[in-house]
Parts: C-alpha cells; structure tokens; sequence
C-alpha cells in the first residue's frame, strides 16, 4: 500500500505497514470518524498490508467505543482474511491489555497479532512475518482463496 487511512490516527510506516496511534483519551466521535476512514481504505486495498497498533498510550476505551470499532472490523473482515498479513500491538500496561481483550471477545481477530511491550519489538515481529507469509504471495498455499476474484 502506497497511503494510508485519511484521518490523524494513522500513518504509512513503510510501503505494507500502517501505524494506528491511539490517544490516550477520546471521544465516540472521534473513533467513529477514525474507523469510517480505516473502512473506506480497506475498500481500497489491493494487496497484503500490515497494522502497528500503538495502544500503549491508551488510558481508556468505552463500551462504545469498543462497539463502534468492532461493528467497523466486522463490516471489513473478509478483505481483512484475504490481506492482513499481521498486526502487532504495543500495549505496556495491564489496563490497556484488558481493553485489547475486551475488544478480541467483541470482535474475534481474523488475522495474526502479537503482542509487544515496544514498537521495536512490534516493529521486528512484524519484519518476520511479513517474510513469512508473503514468500509465496500471490498463488501459494498461504494465499490461495483469499484473492479477490
């Protein structure tokens, strides 16, 4: 991908990966706004991608902010199983791993995540993965069925 979502929460990292920075505090609105611009993006994508998630500042999500980004998730999830190769997700406390757990039981993940403490660590997981999953992109075994057709 050569952009990223349009709203101030993400950015492009490098060519396939994507960081989403959540503040440390919001507004319903504002997750609205931000999973509107990640859902017309994904209407757009193409190829295999990669999230950094950056929720290590994050000192609350509501209910309903959990809710609007799940219901977003679910609205995209089957271009999410044909191109998200991974997601890594910086959390450092054990507030902002009850949110990401909470928000797993909402919205199971349909790609794989690891979890780090850093966005080094974040950053080097994602390196192998990527190396990984797309050796054989786009007609290996990884990838057959997930292409659009």
């Amino acid at each position: 991908m050569a952009f990223a979502p349009e709203h101030s929460w993400f950015a492009l990292e490098a060519p396939a990966v994507v960081s989403l920075t959540f503040p440390p505090d919001t507004s319903d609105r504002n997750v609205a706004e931000a999973f509107a611009s990640l859902t017309a993006w994904m209407e757009r994508v193409d190829r295999p991608y990669m999230f950094l998630i950056r929720a290590d500042r994050v000192l609350s999500l509501t209910a309903t902010q959990r809710r609007l980004m799940a219901e977003a998730e679910q609205g995209y999830a089957h271009i999410e199983r044909r191109f998200n190769a991974g997601q890594a997700v910086v959390i450092q406390s054990v507030v902002q791993r009850g949110i990401f757990t909470a928000f797993t039981w909402i919205s199971p993940p349909v790609w794989p995540y690891e979890i780090t403490a850093s966005a080094a660590d974040a950053f080097a997981w994602l390196d192998r993965q990527w190396e990984e999953v797309t050796v054989d992109y786009p007609d290996g075994p990884v990838w057959t069925g997930r292409l659009r057709r």
